[in-house]
């Protein structure tokens, strides 16, 4: 039987991944990874917890998966890492170089908008398969 704690973390992350999938049709895509960013930390620290027992709180994305690699959690989704660290790394540009003259090789407005709008649906994509994975885990 669920925990009510466990219920309500499940709520949460369903109405996140719901928000999501709306923020990227309408094309709010710092919104889609900032929400996917926080789906899949959670879905990291659920890994952690159902695998090694730990509850050790995650600092960052890049972190999170750094320490599954490093405790050597078997992903059954053998890409999901790898995949998640170079998103992660694209997702700072997206986020923090927005506005920076040096980033995206001075792309204009509506070009800056296409690549973050493509790192939204990586993201959104990689936070799907992060909570299948977590699931898996769970058992």
């Amino acid at each position: 039987m669920a925990t009510l704690e466990s219920s309500a973390k499940g709520l949460l992350i369903r109405r996140a991944l719901s928000k999501a999938k709306a923020a990227q049709a309408q094309g709010f895509y710092l919104e889609v990874i900032a929400l996917t960013d926080s789906i899949i930390t959670e879905c990291i620290f659920r890994i952690q917890v159902y695998s090694l027992g730990s509850s050790k709180r995650i600092r960052g994305l890049k972190a999170g998966v750094q320490q599954v690699i490093q405790a050597g959690t078997s992903l059954i989704d053998d890409a999901l890492a790898p995949e998640t660290k170079d998103w992660g790394s694209m997702r700072n540009s997206a986020i923090h170089g927005f506005t920076k003259l040096d980033e995206y090789d001075g792309l204009d407005w509506e070009s800056r908008s296409i690549l973050l709008g493509e790192q939204s649906r990586i993201g959104l994509k990689l936070a799907q398969r992060w909570l299948k994975e977590a699931a898996r885990h769970k058992n």
